[in-house]
């Protein structure tokens, strides 16, 4: 009987410490697991033009924005110059309309004819714009217009009235049409010449 007592008074003694043991123990460590990282945004990425028609005094360009850099795009278009390096200091113009897709496409106006340019698209977002890479493209040359022979309408002792038709326009807008005369004693007519408006068809 003695015995069995002094083996529990064992027993409850090792319980004791094993309980004191564990409880100057520290709770385990919980691993931090990092959380994943935001992408920085970008400029955004944007094709070099192409040509989709090209003139004489207009011509009209498309570009892509492949990739908006992870930010809204807030502009694109064209840039133009003679120089190589174009920018928005320079021509730039605005596509009317943009596929889902993103491409665009942009017309060009005020050219002259025969003469070399440089194109740049580019796209603005909030981190800032991007350029690409520069195409180079000269625009038709320019011919002499052309028109059929006058035709005389009416003439009387004082005054007479001719028709006659633009038959080529040269790939230039024409900004004057009239007649030059001179009378039967000169053989040129650069001396004299009357002004007319520009009538339907090409007629005046």
């Amino acid at each position: 009987m003695k015995y069995k007592r002094q083996t529990k008074k064992i027993l409850l003694f090792i319980g004791m410490i094993g309980m004191f043991t564990y409880c100057g123990k520290s709770a385990p460590a919980i691993e931090e697991v990092p959380l994943p990282e935001t992408p920085s945004a970008t400029t955004p990425v944007v094709t070099s033009p192409e040509i989709a028609s090209l003139g004489t005094t207009q011509m009209v360009l498309k570009a892509t924005v492949e990739h908006t850099g992870g930010a809204l795009v807030t502009d694109r278009g064209i840039c133009w110059s003679t120089h190589n390096t174009p920018t928005l200091e320079d021509n730039h113009g605005i596509p009317e309309k943009i596929s889902g897709s993103g491409h665009f496409e942009v017309t060009l106006t005020g050219l002259e004819g025969g003469v070399v340019y440089y194109a740049r698209a580019y796209a603005v977002n909030s981190v800032g714009t991007t350029y690409s890479k520069a195409l180079e493209f000269t625009t038709e040359q320019y011919e002499d217009a052309k028109v059929s022979a006058a035709q005389i309408t009416f003439y009387n002792l004082h005054s007479m009235q001719a028709v006659a038709e633009i038959t080529e326009t040269g790939g230039a807008a024409v900004e004057e049409v009239g007649f030059c005369y001179a009378d039967g004693r000169r053989s040129d007519c650069t001396s004299r010449k009357c002004n007319q408006q520009l009538l339907c068809c090409g007629y005046y």
